[in-house]
């Protein structure tokens, strides 16, 4: 009899990616790693007496009493039965795990253990440059199977619920799959670098860890999510100077979005579908810039509305309207329901925001003042601090 091969490490990982880390028996299915206990076992599906190599196309991932049942019960029937039992697994995928759901949140509830999971076996055997590198290695080819097989729940159930995720984080889930497939097809035992890594972006979008990379432009989604705080009584603060935040209360819990946090911020204005209505046209960025300002230059300001974050008063008495316009018309003054007395500061920054001759008419007829935002700074160095 000729010595028994080991699968390699490719096959391996196909086997369980293939399972999802479930015995591929449609009537047992029973989970082949809880608690870090491993009950998988590689089955070949022609015996290795009889000639059956350990190619991925002749093993199947079975648990222990299963593969104990087959090998008891080796017949042309039983090597039928095995095949059937690997055609069969992508539908049997399908129908288990890549469902549909009804609300992000729901679609939540189930990712987020897996990926926490995920994260923790990383954290606590995955590739680093300290001095137990080789032991951490050893201890990840242990869990390496779980993280494959979660990975492919995942995806599936990613995959098939898009349409709750905003667009930009549908880009993030796309390279979540990349990188999924490549950690199963191309790596072999000593390679560690790949071009597909797992996107940081995605714990972000479910929450489990910070993505700190810009702000969101669309200050109209954050003034419609404060509105809903505020109507269903969950508002507690909205701070754009100390690491700009908003605090809320979720579940009777108080939680903290940071405004940086774009993938996470992006996410719950898609949730609540607060993109729409559109209500102003200046940018989160363009807000806090300005408000930062203030603060450095001892200018006291506060939102009279917390509803409308593109009016402040200033030392108590200077009324400011904030906006963004390439030039700023007569027409957008009509839209604004100015009062006399307000100032109005154009925030944008393309060719020093332009204001037509026809905006400053009509602005000195109704007793406004107009300003582009670079020579509001110098009237309020002269006349507000």
């Amino acid at each position: 009899m000729s010595k028994r091969s080991e699968p390699s490490l490719n096959t391996k990982r196909r086997l369980w990616a293939e399972s999802i880390g479930h015995c591929m028996n449609p009537e047992c299915q029973i989970e082949l790693i809880c608690n870090g206990s491993n009950i998988g076992e590689m089955a070949h599906i022609i015996p290795h007496e009889d000639g059956g190599d350990v190619s991925f196309e002749n093993m199947i991932l079975l648990c222990r009493p299963c593969h104990k049942i087959t090998d008891d019960n080796r017949t042309e029937a039983t090597i039928t039965q095995l095949r059937q039992w690997k055609r069969d697994r992508n539908s049997e995928i399908e129908r288990r795990f890549a469902q549909r759901y009804s609300s992000f949140e729901d679609l939540s509830e189930s990712v987020t253990p897996i990926l926490r999971r995920n994260q923790q076996i990383f954290d606590r055997c995955g590739p680093n440059d300290a001095s137990d590198a080789e032991e951490r290695h050893k201890l990840w080819l242990r869990f390496e199977g779980e993280i494959i097989s979660n990975n492919r729940r995942l995806e599936l159930m990613l995959t098939k619920n898009m349409h709750l995720l905003h667009k930009e984080n549908r880009v993030t889930i796309d390279g979540f799959v990349a990188h999924a497939r490549e950690f199963v097809a191309t790596r072999d035992k000593n390679q560690i670098l790949r071009t597909h890594l797992f996107p940081e972006a995605l714990l972000s979008v479910f929450g489990i860890e910070q993505a700190l990379v810009g702000s969101p432009p669309n200050l109209s989604a954050l003034q419609n999510f404060v509105t809903h705080l505020i109507e269903t009584g969950r508002f507690i603060s909205l701070d754009l100077v100390n690491e700009p935040h908003i605090t809320y209360l979720d579940g009777g819990e108080s939680v903290t979005l940071m405004i940086e946090d774009r993938p996470r911020v992006q996410q719950v204005f898609w949730n609540g579908k607060f993109f729409k209505p559109k209500t102003t046209d200046v940018r989160i960025e363009n807000l806090v810039f300005f408000v930062q300002w203030l603060d450095r230059t001892n200018i006291r300001y506060e939102f009279a509305d917390m509803r409308k974050l593109t009016a402040l008063t200033l030392n108590g008495r200077y009324e400011i309207r904030l906006c963004y316009k390439y030039v700023l018309s007569r027409a957008d003054l009509y839209m604004m329901q100015l009062e006399q007395g307000d100032i109005v500061v154009n925030l944008h920054r393309w060719n020093n925001a332009p204001i037509s001759e026809d905006a400053h008419d009509y602005a000195s007829h109704i007793g406004v003042r107009l300003f582009c935002q670079n020579r509001f700074f110098v009237f309020a160095h002269k006349e507000l601090k």
